[in-house]
Protein backbone atom coordinates (compact mmCIF):
# COMPACT_ATOMS: atom_id res chain seq x y z
CA UNK A 1 0.00 0.00 0.00
CA UNK A 2 3.04 2.29 0.13
CA UNK A 3 3.81 2.10 -3.58
CA UNK A 4 3.50 5.50 -5.29
CA UNK A 5 1.61 4.06 -8.27
CA UNK A 6 -2.09 3.62 -7.43
CA UNK A 7 -2.43 0.78 -9.92
CA UNK A 8 0.08 -1.24 -7.89
CA UNK A 9 -1.94 -0.59 -4.74
CA UNK A 10 -5.15 -1.61 -6.51
CA UNK A 11 -3.46 -4.76 -7.85
CA UNK A 12 -2.34 -5.71 -4.34
CA UNK A 13 -5.90 -5.41 -3.10
CA UNK A 14 -7.30 -7.36 -6.04
CA UNK A 15 -4.85 -10.20 -5.39
CA UNK A 16 -5.88 -10.24 -1.74
CA UNK A 17 -9.52 -10.50 -2.76
CA UNK A 18 -8.82 -13.36 -5.15
CA UNK A 19 -6.81 -15.40 -2.67
CA UNK A 20 -9.61 -15.04 -0.12
CA UNK A 21 -11.59 -17.38 -2.39
CA UNK A 22 -8.91 -20.07 -2.17
CA UNK A 23 -9.44 -22.89 0.30
CA UNK A 24 -5.69 -23.48 0.42
CA UNK A 25 -4.91 -19.94 1.56
CA UNK A 26 -7.99 -19.16 3.62
CA UNK A 27 -6.49 -20.41 6.89
CA UNK A 28 -3.45 -18.15 6.40
CA UNK A 29 -5.71 -15.17 5.76
CA UNK A 30 -7.75 -15.94 8.85
CA UNK A 31 -4.56 -16.19 10.92
CA UNK A 32 -3.56 -12.67 9.82
CA UNK A 33 -7.04 -11.16 9.56
CA UNK A 34 -6.16 -8.10 11.69
CA UNK A 35 -3.32 -7.11 9.33
CA UNK A 36 -5.39 -7.91 6.25
CA UNK A 37 -8.22 -5.74 7.56
CA UNK A 38 -5.83 -2.82 8.16
CA UNK A 39 -4.62 -3.22 4.58
CA UNK A 40 -8.19 -3.09 3.26
CA UNK A 41 -9.09 -0.06 5.36
CA UNK A 42 -6.03 1.76 4.00
CA UNK A 43 -7.38 1.07 0.55
CA UNK A 44 -10.82 2.44 1.44
CA UNK A 45 -9.31 5.79 2.43
CA UNK A 46 -6.69 5.96 -0.33
CA UNK A 47 -6.46 9.16 -2.38
CA UNK A 48 -6.95 7.23 -5.63
CA UNK A 49 -10.44 6.33 -6.79
CA UNK A 50 -9.02 3.18 -8.40
CA UNK A 51 -7.61 1.97 -5.10
CA UNK A 52 -10.79 2.80 -3.20
CA UNK A 53 -12.80 0.90 -5.80
CA UNK A 54 -10.52 -2.11 -5.45
CA UNK A 55 -10.79 -2.00 -1.67
CA UNK A 56 -14.60 -1.87 -1.82
CA UNK A 57 -14.62 -5.01 -3.97
CA UNK A 58 -12.29 -6.76 -1.51
CA UNK A 59 -14.64 -5.90 1.36
CA UNK A 60 -17.36 -7.82 -0.48
CA UNK A 61 -15.08 -10.76 -1.22
CA UNK A 62 -13.90 -10.98 2.37
CA UNK A 63 -17.47 -10.67 3.65
CA UNK A 64 -18.33 -13.74 1.57
CA UNK A 65 -15.21 -15.82 2.08
CA UNK A 66 -13.50 -14.96 5.36
CA UNK A 67 -16.32 -15.59 7.77
CA UNK A 68 -16.84 -15.12 10.62
CA UNK A 69 -13.40 -13.55 11.24
CA UNK A 70 -13.79 -10.61 8.85
CA UNK A 71 -17.36 -9.93 9.92
CA UNK A 72 -16.18 -9.82 13.54
CA UNK A 73 -13.98 -6.86 12.56
CA UNK A 74 -16.79 -4.89 10.94
CA UNK A 75 -16.38 -2.03 13.43
CA UNK A 76 -12.97 -1.36 11.87
CA UNK A 77 -14.16 -1.53 8.27
CA UNK A 78 -17.63 -0.02 8.20
CA UNK A 79 -16.76 3.56 9.22
CA UNK A 80 -14.26 3.87 6.36
CA UNK A 81 -16.61 2.14 3.93
CA UNK A 82 -19.51 4.42 4.85
CA UNK A 83 -17.28 7.50 4.63
CA UNK A 84 -16.13 6.45 1.17
CA UNK A 85 -19.67 5.78 -0.02
CA UNK A 86 -20.95 9.06 1.37
CA UNK A 87 -18.26 11.02 -0.44
CA UNK A 88 -19.10 9.25 -3.72
CA UNK A 89 -22.81 9.82 -3.32
CA UNK A 90 -22.24 13.53 -2.68
CA UNK A 91 -20.39 13.96 -5.96
CA UNK A 92 -22.03 11.20 -7.99
CA UNK A 93 -24.07 13.68 -9.96
CA UNK A 94 -20.95 15.49 -11.14
CA UNK A 95 -18.52 12.61 -11.60
CA UNK A 96 -19.49 9.39 -13.37
CA UNK A 97 -16.41 7.51 -12.06
CA UNK A 98 -17.49 8.09 -8.45
CA UNK A 99 -21.04 7.03 -9.23
CA UNK A 100 -19.82 3.77 -10.78
CA UNK A 101 -17.54 3.07 -7.82
CA UNK A 102 -20.33 3.72 -5.32
CA UNK A 103 -22.62 1.42 -7.30
CA UNK A 104 -20.02 -1.38 -7.27
CA UNK A 105 -19.48 -0.98 -3.53
CA UNK A 106 -23.19 -1.20 -2.79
Amino acid sequence: MAHPDPLYRKAALKILGHVSDSDGLLDNIKDDIEEMTKFIVLGLVDQSVDVREGAAVVVGQFAENVVPEFLDLSEKVLPSLFQMLQSYIQVATTNEDNAQTAEKAL
